[in-house]
C-alpha cells in the first residue's frame, strides 16, 4: 500500500495525468497496459510514461521477479510495445528518443551494464550503467548531477501546481489541453473545457482582506478536487478564475458536473455569500482549436455573469434559422436543476434548433432541461436550455427551448420533418 492508502502500481503517468492529492500520480497498471501500443505515434516524440523504479529494475534484471510485479511488468511489455523503450530511456536520462532508437539504446545500456559489472565483480545497476554510458561513451549528458527522487518530485510538483490551491497551474493545464486535443482528434472522443469565475471576488478582498480571499480560493479548490474524476483536470487559471478539463465527456454530462460544483460552492460558502459562475464549450463541436474553444467557453461564462451570476451556461454556436413546423408533438422534459420536475407537453412548433410549447406555469430562463421528442414513431433525446418565457394570456406562457446537445441523426430527422 502507498502512503495515501491506495494500491501501488508499477506505472505512473505524468505529466499527462491528473495530480493525486498526495502527488502519488500512479494509475492502475491495467489502465496503462491497455493503452494502444501505437499511442506513442501521435507525435514523433510523445509524452513519456513515468515508470516505477521497481519496474525499471525488473526489466533491467537488477532484481528478481516477484509474483504480481513480474506479471505487471509483462503486461506493460505486451501492451506498450516499443514505446516502453522510449519510456525506459526517458526515466533513466530525461532524454527523449523515438521508440526504435530507444530500443537500440536500451540494449546498449544493458550490454554496458553487464560489461562494467563483470569487470568490477558486482552488479552496478542499470542507473549507474546508463549514467556512465550516456555521459562517457555517448557524450549525450554533460555534467550530470545526482538528485534525490524526493527533491525531483518536489521540483516537478512546484512546476505544475498552483502554490495556493494545489490545483494545476495554467501552464500545465494548457499542456494537458494540447495533448487531449490530439487524442480526441485521433480517437474521436469529445471533451469539454469549462471556465469558472468567482462572483464579486474583488469585493471580498476589498472588504475582508486578501487572507480571507486566499482561504476562499483554497476551499473552492477543494470542492473541485472532490467533484471530479481522476481523469479530469482542474486548474487555477489566474486570480479568481478556474478551469476544468473533462475528457471523453459530452456537454450534457459536463453540465451536470459543473452544476454540482456550483451548488456545492454556494452551499459551503453560503455564510460568506460566495458563488461561482461557469461557461462550458465542447471540442470539437464548439471549436476545433484552442483559441476558438476558449472563446466559446469565455462567451458562455460572460453570458452566465450577465444573466445574474451563480449559474452555469453552455456555449451554443450561432446557427442559421431552421425551418420550423407548427405541429403538436409530444415532448417529455425533466428539469436538470432542483426541483427536478417532469413535464409532459405538446409543442406549438418544432425545428432542428429547438422546440416551443405552451405551459400554465412560467419556467426560469436559462434553466437546463433533458428531453425526449417523438417524431415519426422515433424518440429523439436532447439536452437544452430555456431561452424565452413569454406570457401570452393569463396563466398561459409560451416557452422556447434551444437544443444544446442532440444527435445529428435526430437533428436531421427533425429538420426533414419540418421542411
Amino acid at each position: 500500500m502507498s502512503k495515501c492508502g491506495c494500491t501501488c502500481s508499477l506505472v505512473y503517468s505524468y505529466p499527462c495525468s491528473e495530480v493525486h492529492p498526495h502527488f502519488d500520480t500512479r494509475i492502475p497498471v491495467e489502465t496503462v497496459a491497455a493503452m494502444p501500443s501505437d499511442q506513442s505515434e501521435t507525435t514523433s516524440l510523445s509524452a513519456p510514461v513515468v515508470l516505477h523504479d521497481e519496474l525499471v529494475e525488473i526489466l533491467a534484471e537488477d532484481m528478481p521477479n516477484r509474483g504480481a510485479a513480474e506479471h505487471a511488468a509483462q503486461m506493460v511489455l505486451d501492451n506498450r510495445g516499443d514505446a516502453i523503450y522510449a519510456d525506459l530511456i526517458w526515466n533513466l536520462t530525461n532524454l527523449r528518443h523515438d521508440p526504435e532508437e530507444a530500443r537500440r539504446l536500451w540494449k546498449e545500456v544493458l550490454e554496458h551494464k553487464y560489461l562494467v559489472s563483470e569487470r568490477l565483480g558486482r552488479n552496478v545497476g542499470v542507473r549507474v550503467a546508463a549514467l556512465d554510458y550516456f555521459t562517457n561513451i555517448l557524450g549525450k549528458l554533460a555534467r550530470p548531477r545526482v538528485i534525490d527522487p524526493a527533491i525531483l518530485e518536489r521540483l516537478y510538483r512546484d512546476a505544475i501546481l498552483d502554490p495556493l490551491t494545489g490545483l494545476s497551474n495554467r501552464r500545465h493545464y494548457r499542456e494537458r489541453l494540447s495533448a487531449e486535443m490530439a487524442r480526441a482528434l485521433r480517437y474521436h472522443n469529445p471533451f469539454v473545457l469549462a471556465l469558472f469565475d468567482i462572483d464579486n471576488f474583488k469585493a471580498i478582498n476589498d472588504s475582508r482582506g486578501h487572507a480571507a480571499g486566499d482561504e476562499i480560493l483554497r476551499q473552492i479548490a477543494e470542492v473541485f478536487r472532490e467533484s471530479i474524476r481522476e481523469s479530469d483536470l482542474a486548474a487555477r487559471w489566474g486570480g479568481e478564475e478556474f478551469a476544468l478539463l473533462m475528457p471523453e465527456t459530452p456537454k450534457a454530462g459536463a453540465a451536470v458536473v459543473a452544476e454540482r460544483i456550483r451548488r456545492r460552492i454556494a452551499g459551503l460558502l453560503e455564510r460568506d455569500r460566495v458563488t461561482i459562475s461557469g461557461g462550458l464549450a465542447s471540442f470539437p463541436q464548439d471549436g476545433d482549436d484552442e483559441e476558438r474553444l476558449f472563446a466559446f467557453a469565455d462567451r458562455a461564462l460572460y453570458q452566465a455573469k450577465s444573466e445574474g451570476k451563480n449559474r452555469i451556461c453552455l456555449s451554443a454556436q450561432d446557427r442559421r434559422a431552421y425551418p420550423r413546423l407548427h405541429e403538436s408533438l409530444r415532448v417529455r422534459l425533466r428539469m436538470v436543476e432542483p426541483p427536478r420536475q417532469d413535464l409532459d407537453v405538446r409543442t406549438t412548433n418544432v425545428g432542428a434548433g429547438g422546440v416551443a410549447f405552451l405551459h400554465e406555469q412560467p419556467l426560469v430562463v436559462t434553466s437546463q432541461v433533458e428531453g425526449e421528442i417523438e417524431i415519426q414513431d422515433v424518440t429523439s433525446r436532447f439536452f437544452g436550455r430555456i431561452v424565452h418565457v413569454d406570457e401570452v394570456a393569463e396563466g398561459r406562457y409560451d416557452i422556447g427551448i434551444q437544443f444544446l446537445e442532440i444527435d445529428e441523426a435526430d437533428r436531421e430527422r427533425i429538420l426533414s420533418h419540418s421542411v
